[in-house]
């Protein structure tokens, strides 16, 4: 989950299988807003998360990738 304050704000989560150097936008359920529902599964071990939000303006900020991990 990401919290942000604006007005009108979009959220795309983004996902990437290469540590970052690209990215492709995610169609898990949650994709387009503050919170993304994935489920764990062994091929996601790896796989970094960010989200990209926009305000009214087109101005953007992203979230801080992480990655998810096995305990």
């Amino acid at each position: 989950r990401v919290q942000a304050t604006g007005e009108d704000l979009t959220y795309r989560w983004m996902y990437s299988n290469n540590g970052g150097k690209t990215w492709s936008a995610s169609g898990s359920a949650g994709a387009d807003t503050d919170t993304l529902s994935i489920a764990m599964t062994a091929r996601r071990m790896g796989q970094m998360y960010k989200c990209v939000i926009t305000d009214s303006n087109g101005d953007t900020v992203e979230s801080t990738a992480a990655a998810i991990v096995s305990k």
